[in-house]
C-alpha cells in the first residue's frame, strides 16, 4: 500500500524509515513527501517529533532554510524538553546559520546554552556560531571560541549518545 493509505502508529513507523532510506538515497522529494506523510499518519505519534527534525534536516541539506524552520519548530513542540528538543533547537541554530541571520543565531546559540546546557551538542552549535563569527570578519570572537572548542577539557565536542542516534 502506498504509504499515505497507512494510518496509525504502525503506517507512521514505516513511513518515518522510508523517508530515511529515501533521504540516504538523497531522493529528497521522496523523502519529504513520506516523512510529511507520516507525519499526518498520527500527528501524536511518538515519532513525531523525529519525523519533523529530519524533514528540516531533509531541507537544511537542500540549503532551504525557510523551509527548514517550521520543521524544526514543529519538532521542537512535539518534542518539548524530551529527546529532539536539543536537535530541534541546533536545527533552528542551523537554519539561521544557513540564511546569515546573524542576529537569531546568536539569540539562538544563548537559548541553547541556558536550555541545554549538558548537551552533547553544545559544542556543534558553539562551532556553527563560530563559523558564522568567521563568514561576519569577526575574526577575534571566533578565534576565541574556537580556542575555548579545542580546549583539552572540553568534552562538549562530543558526539556520542546523542538522544538522535537510537532512531537513526
Amino acid at each position: 500500500l502506498p504509504i499515505s493509505l497507512v494510518t496509525g502508529e504502525t503506517g507512521q513507523e514505516a513511513g518515518y524509515w522510508l523517508g530515511l532510506v529515501q533521504k540516504a538515497e538523497q531522493n529528497f522529494p521522496a523523502a519529504a513527501a513520506s516523512l510529511e506523510n507520516a507525519a499526518a499518519a498520527d500527528p501524536k505519534g511518538p515519532l513525531v517529533a523525529a519525523i519533523w527534525f529530519h524533514l528540516g534536516d531533509l531541507h537544511c541539506q537542500q540549503n532551504e532554510p525557510a523551509k527548514a524552520r517550521p520543521c524544526f519548530e514543529r519538532a521542537s513542540k512535539a518534542a518539548g524538553q524530551g529527546d529532539f528538543a536539543p536537535e530541534a533547537l541546533f536545527g533552528l541554530v542551523r537554519c539561521a546559520s544557513l540564511a546569515a541571520d546573524h542576529q537569531q543565531l546568536d539569540q539562538l546559540v544563548e537559548r541553547f546554552e541556558r536550555t541545554f546546557p549538558s548537551s552533547t551538542l553544545v559544542g556543534s552549535v558553539l562551532l556553527t556560531q563560530a563559523r558564522d563569527r568567521m563568514a561576519r570578519r569577526d575574526f577575534p570572537s571566533a578565534s576565541r571560541q574556537l580556542e575555548e572548542l579545542c580546549g583539552p577539557s572540553d568534552k562538549r565536542l562530543d558526539a556520542a549518545n546523542r538522544p538522535a542516534a537510537k532512531y537513526l
